[in-house]
């Protein structure tokens, strides 16, 4: 009897373990995503650069008549100027530290692989809170489908006047008759993260 008792724990004690098993040893907290458009940012004060002008405020909201993707059927492009800055409001109701930043770029004149490096000729801005990030290099190809790249380790304050991610082109990089400097079309920006804090964006209506 003893033995048949044993025989049986000794089943439930392996069934447990297995089930067990099954079970995450640690459960993955829930991601948040907080999408904002580009062409909602203000725009009017942007001195943009294209192949034959240099477009101005709401002018440098384009509709997406090439099928490159843009989310929303618009984005903001024609960058290609020395100081032409796209820059998203933010507000988020707690501190929010580790979250990763998604950029959906393109480009709506050549092909541009943008640097991070100050000391590169495709030298371009991606900046949180006046800080440029170390994203590395983003490539991106004329016309071609808006592709999302992720940054990390991103921090958002509650208690400031907004939070900045400004996106600067910082080059006079010149690769041909009139494009004057490397700057993408952004599309969108993303905020991932597992906080639990709501954030939103200064919304400029009227750009389209």
């Amino acid at each position: 009897m003893m033995k048949k008792t044993f025989s049986m724990v000794l089943v439930f004690a392996i069934l447990a373990v297995m089930a067990v098993g099954v079970v995450p040893a640690c459960a993955q907290a829930e991601e948040n995503v907080f999408q904002f458009e580009a062409e909602n940012t203000y725009v009017n004060e942007i001195v943009g650069g294209n192949f034959s002008s240099n477009p101005t405020g709401r002018n440098c909201v384009v509709k997406d008549d090439r099928d490159m993707g843009a989310s929303n059927g618009y984005y903001v492009g024609s960058l290609c100027n020395n100081g032409a800055t796209v820059e998203f409001e933010l507000y988020t109701t707690e501190d929010i530290e580790g979250a990763t930043l998604i950029v959906s770029l393109s480009s709506n004149t050549v092909d541009f692989v943008l640097d991070s490096s100050a000391t590169a000729d495709q030298y371009y801005v991606i900046a949180v809170n006046g800080e440029p990030l170390d994203y590395g290099t983003i490539p991106v190809s004329a016309y071609g489908e808006f592709t999302e790249f992720a940054i990390e380790g991103i921090t958002l304050k509650a208690d400031v006047e907004y939070n900045s991610i400004m996106f600067y082109t910082a080059n006079s990089y010149s690769p041909t008759s009139g494009i004057f400097a490397a700057a993408p079309a952004i599309d969108y920006i993303q905020i991932v993260t597992d906080s639990d804090a709501e954030v939103t964006m200064e919304l400029y209506e009227g750009n389209y």
